[in-house]
Formats: C-alpha cells, structure tokens, sequence
C-alpha cells in the first residue's frame, strides 16, 4: 500500500518496499513509482537499517546525507533532485545495499522542510494528520470471483477508533474486473448498485 498525496505546495510519496521487485541474481530492488504529473525538486529518504544504502534514480546515485531518527531502522536523508514526473512513463527506482528491505519505506517529497519519524503509520498521521488505519476497516465479500459469472458483493465498513468524518467517502476500486462499471441497466455487464449506506 502506497500513499501519494498532494496539498496546494507539496507532493509525498511514500512506498513500502515490500512492494519492489528484487532478483535472485541482482544485488538490487526494483521499484516502480507511483506518480502523478509532477515537475520540481524533491529529497529523498529512506527507512533501513542497512549501513550504506543507494538509491539509484535515472542513472543518478544517491548516498545517506543525514539521519533523522537514530534507532536500528531510521530515516535516512538521501539528497535532492530536480524530477519531472509524468503518468505514461513511471520512473523505476533501485536501491542497493539494503538488508530487509520488506521493511524498508521510500519517501519523495517536495517539502524541504520536512523530516519523518517513525514507520509507515507515524509517517501517514505526519502528514494527513491521521492513519489510514485509524479510520477503520473494509471487507469486500467474496473476495474472489470468477471473471465471466455474475457476482453479487458485499462491502463491510467497520469504523476506528478516528472513524471518518461527516461527507467522508470510501472509494471501490475493482480494476480490471469490468470493462464498463455502470450504474443503469441491473440485467447489463459491470452493474453496481450501492444496497445499504
């Protein structure tokens, strides 16, 4: 789960490592980034407790510059760039010397004066103001479907300990599953209907 967010002066953009590509041959990771039209400069960190981390950016590296927190994982300040980002072709980011990088998190923002603290959750609430987690849970029942054969879901919110507030939505998102959702015609393909609110 990636976050990419985006107020009137400042991207974030926050990876969890977990979801990069490594190779059983390949001393690197591989991951591609999550992004929206974008064109400033940015500082890059990293969440490990590997020693010498790289990050390797459009044939650019990036060393440790700073540490922010000081425990066996921590932030570490990788440097600047000047990036221009686009939808069509999502740059992919390597990263070299890290030990675990399951738990490792990639962080770009625009916002220089920003420096995080703590793991994905800590990171989310610095930045949002709360957690997603803090907000509750959704359950899509079956979660598995046959493509082809009708299927009728069920989408179970149960709310946390922040809940969401009042004109709050939650977003469906089922990709590639229809290839026109649509609302109108109950007997027609991709039909979705919302029973109880």
């Amino acid at each position: 789960m990636s976050i990419y967010y985006e107020d009137s002066r400042d991207i974030y953009i926050i990876v969890p490592l977990r979801d990069a590509k490594s190779y059983p041959s390949r001393p690197n990771v591989d991951l591609l980034l999550p992004t929206r039209r974008f064109a400033g400069e940015c500082y890059f960190w990293i969440y490990t407790n590997a020693k010498h981390p790289i990050i390797e950016f459009w044939n650019e590296r990036l060393l440790p510059r700073k540490v922010a927190d000081k425990d066996g994982r921590r932030w570490l300040f990788m440097g600047k760039k000047a990036l221009k980002l686009d939808l069509a072709s999502p740059p992919i980011i390597r990263f070299y010397g890290l030990k675990d990088p399951a738990g490792d998190i990639c962080l770009i923002t625009s916002n220089k004066d920003f420096i995080p603290h703590g793991g994905f959750a800590d990171v989310e609430r610095q930045i949002l103001g709360y957690n997603r987690e803090s907000l509750g849970m959704s359950q899509i029942i079956p979660n598995v479907a046959i493509v082809g054969r009708p299927v009728k879901f069920r989408l179970i919110f149960t709310a946390g300990v922040a809940g969401i507030k009042r004109g709050g939505r939650i977003r469906l998102t089922i990709p590639r599953i229809f290839s026109k959702p649509q609302i109108k015609d109950p007997d027609g393909d991709g039909y979705l209907e919302i029973v109880k609110a």
